[in-house]
């Protein structure tokens, strides 16, 4: 009896095919007519193996990187340049949020100096009369409370000014190059510091107020 022998597997490549690189194609499907191809033989490249570029090739890549490289510069200038616009018309609104202080603070101190000027006035006229005693301490005391309430609203104007400056010390870049938002900022607890016209005038009047009443009182 004839012993038949077993089939052999499929053979992952049944036409000898010799590839360039030690690893078959992976994802490769080559369509061929069995009954028409008896072998097939010789050095083919491998699919994934990239063949050699030529000097054109070469130069379109080169053009392809250094068009990349100059986009990243330009997206970089252009986020450097609207970072320091924005921190310019920042300063620009600190700046004017500061002016818009100063012109409160100076027209505080206008208003101070025009009912203290007044007060004085009408003390003047009132000082020799015998009978009005009552009526001096009534503008002492209207001085007084004049001068308390100008340096309240320019203590909340300096609070304000203090404020933006802080925040403005605080927010600004490091790279910042533009000008500063004051001219000269002051160290505190010094002598120009306390002698400020907003801060040392309405202390003066009440003090002054004060003296002018002890001697109503005290004079014959």
């Amino acid at each position: 009896m004839r012993r038949l022998k077993p089939a052999r597997p499929p053979s992952a490549n049944p036409f000898n095919i010799r590839w360039s690189s030690p690893s078959p194609p992976t994802h490769a499907a080559i369509l061929v007519n069995p009954g028409s191809v008896q072998r097939l033989s010789g050095v083919l490249p491998h699919p994934r193996a990239s063949p050699p570029k030529t000097r054109n090739e070469q130069n379109v890549c080169a053009t392809i990187h250094l068009s990349q490289k100059s986009l990243s510069n330009q997206e970089h200038n252009m986020a450097k340049s609207t970072q320091r616009e924005t921190e310019y018309e920042n300063a620009q609104i600190i700046r004017s949020m500061i002016e818009h202080e100063n012109i409160l603070q100076n027209y505080r101190l206008t208003w101070l100096m025009t009912i203290q000027g007044l007060l004085f006035a009408a003390l003047g006229f009132a000082w020799d009369k015998k009978d009005a005693r009552e009526l001096i301490g009534i503008l002492c005391l209207l001085g007084i409370l004049v001068a308390l309430s100008s340096w309240t609203a320019l203590k909340l104007s300096r609070m304000a000014l203090k404020n933006l400056q802080d925040w403005w010390e605080t927010n600004k870049s490091k790279n910042y190059d533009g000008p500063p938002v004051v001219g000269l900022k002051a160290k505190y607890n010094s002598i120009i510091w306390v002698l400020r016209p907003w801060r040392a005038l309405p202390w003066l009047f009440m003090l002054g107020w004060v003296t002018i009443f002890i001697f109503n009182l005290l004079r014959p």
